[in-house]
């Protein structure tokens, strides 16, 4: 009887050394908390490029051109602040031709909406230089981190033009009468071409069977006495004293007096050119 009951004991001890681990590690003590957070830092734009397409300004007025700007930022294109947008083109000399932020807006964003292209309206005027013109751009996020570019340029292309106000010469005298005049002509230079000469190139008139030479026409490029460049039937006659120069000054305009004298034993009557009479500017630059 002894032996058994020693036997069982060791059995129940044994079981005891067992549980006890695992009562320790069910009976939990009190939780407490900690906190968590991520900084992302703003890298800010940058500008991928600009981009516009060559161009001729319009006669005598003004032409809208289209600025592009093509932009990434890795905080996403929500982040840029279009508000922020500069954009304009720049020659050495000229007027600086600007967009505001009221000027562009957004043309579309990549799927990822990393990228994003705008578009900007910048005007030119029909005597800004013939030249390739420099594009400004700068824009900023919503940090004021902002990235400028001056890469890309705009082809200003040529606008070779001239406006002839008064295109009439109305002159009126009697047979043998001499320096009859002045008829004036006023040229208007509505190009961005200099110009260092002009031709005029004048057609003999008629009527019935009488005639006024085209010889018999002088021009000059005052009003005075009469006394100028005289003209031959349809063959071009240089005015080397007039130039035209592109702007809106005095200098972008001529004016040409023309004179005639009138041969003798000429019937009355109102004598007209076979053909029109033909200005052209010379020497462009």
């Amino acid at each position: 009887m002894r032996k058994k009951t020693l036997t069982t004991f060791i059995f129940l001890a044994t079981l005891a050394i067992l549980t006890i681990p695992l009562l320790m590690l069910t009976s939990g003590a009190g939780t407490d908390t900690f906190a968590s957070n991520v900084t992302i830092d703003n890298t800010g734009p940058e500008i991928l490029s600009t981009n516009a397409t060559s161009t001729a300004p319009s006669s005598a007025t003004t032409k809208v051109i289209q600025l592009e700007l093509n932009v990434t930022d890795n905080n996403t294109v929500t982040d840029l602040n279009p508000s922020s947008i500069v954009m304009n083109i720049t020659y050495t000399g000229e007027t600086t031709r600007s967009a505001t932020s009221s000027d562009c807006w957004s043309v579309a964003n990549s799927s990822d909406n990393l990228q994003g292209v705008f578009w900007c309206n910048v005007t030119i005027y029909y005597y800004d230089r013939e030249a390739s013109w420099t594009i400004n751009a700068y824009i900023a996020d919503d940090s004021a981190v902002g990235d400028s570019d001056t890469a890309g340029t705009f082809g200003m292309g040529t606008l070779d033009d001239v406006d002839v106000i008064n295109a009439s010469i109305l002159l009126q005298g009697n047979a043998g009468e001499q320096n009859v005049g002045p008829a004036l002509v006023l040229i208007n230079n509505t190009g961005n071409q200099n110009y260092t000469g002009l031709d005029v190139t004048g057609y003999n008139l008629t009527a019935n069977s009488f005639n006024i030479d085209a010889s018999a026409f002088t021009v000059n490029v005052t009003d005075g006495s009469g006394v100028g460049q005289a003209l031959t039937h349809a063959g071009a006659t240089s005015v080397t004293s007039a130039v035209l120069l592109r702007g809106t000054g005095a200098s972008s305009d001529e004016e040409f007096y023309f004179y005639v004298d009138i041969p003798t034993g000429l019937e009355d009557d109102t004598y007209d050119s076979t053909s029109n009479w033909i200005i052209d500017p010379t020497g462009p630059s």
